[in-house]
């Protein structure tokens, strides 16, 4: 797989390159109004998986480690001096792994890392019907209940048809999913959920701590598994003063 694109700003003041992860079936646009909230201190990278965008001709992948080796070694030629990861949801356990993995093969570790809206890897399994083994109808309304689908895309089913697939594509690769054992991830990471997510239990998010080796810091903000749709300036005040205090 060829390098993954990532648009970033060259910001000269930037102290920190924030590189961030979408949620399943998420594209760099979801990131579109966080770069000027973060700089002129925090440059954002979005990355944009394949099968979307400008890469829509390539195929979805299914293997969330198999696409993680890929970011990992996209990554690694171009990182920064200081330089952190970010990812939602499925972004998150996409986050977690490629740090270990720049980490285990390249001895280059981030200086911090978020986790938002996700149980730790440990607890990547589960006895819960599987979503991306659903029927269409009942994929899309698990889908549209969790409010990640724009509410002006929802009633346009020909649209809902073409991203479909892609968001299913991205969950069966999280299902499908095993944590291995390993080393500890030695970097400061801050986990982030919306108190009311049905989906991710706020009781198991303070288990990132068994991966972790670093301080970690746990903010639960009001919402749901998107909190941040609400709450952005607030969520982006927060991650800003968080990931900079890191770097003092």
């Amino acid at each position: 797989m060829e390098l993954l694109q990532i648009r970033h700003p060259t910001g000269a003041a930037a102290r920190t390159r924030l590189i961030a992860f979408p949620h399943a079936g998420g594209d760099t646009v979801m990131f579109r109004d966080w770069r000027k909230l973060l700089a002129p201190e925090i440059e954002l990278a979005a990355v944009r998986l394949p099968g979307r965008g400008t890469r829509i001709d390539e195929p979805l992948p299914r293997d969330l480690m198999a696409l993680a080796e890929d970011i990992a070694a996209g990554l690694v030629p171009n990182l920064p001096p200081s330089w952190g990861l970010f990812g939602h949801s499925f972004g998150a356990i996409l986050a977690f792994e490629v740090a270990r993995i720049l980490v285990e093969r390249w001895k280059r570790s981030p200086d911090y890392l978020i986790v938002s809206a996700s149980e730790p890897p440990q607890n990547s399994w589960n006895p819960r019907p599987q979503m991306h083994q659903l029927d269409e109808e009942a994929f899309l309304d698990h889908v549209l209940n969790m409010g990640g689908v724009p509410a002006e895309i929802q009633p346009h089913r020909e649209i809902l048809d073409i991203i479909s697939p892609i968001i299913r594509a991205d969950i069966q690769s999280l299902e499908t999913y095993r944590y291995r054992e390993g080393p500890l991830l030695d970097v400061p990471t801050l986990v982030l959920g919306g108190r009311e997510d049905g989906r991710v239990r706020k009781d198991h998010m303070v288990d990132w701590t068994r991966v972790v080796a670093g301080k970690s810091h746990l903010r639960i903000f009001s919402g749901g598994h998107f909190y941040y749709h609400d709450h952005l300036r607030e969520v982006m005040a927060f991650l800003k003063e968080w990931i900079l205090q890191q770097l003092s």
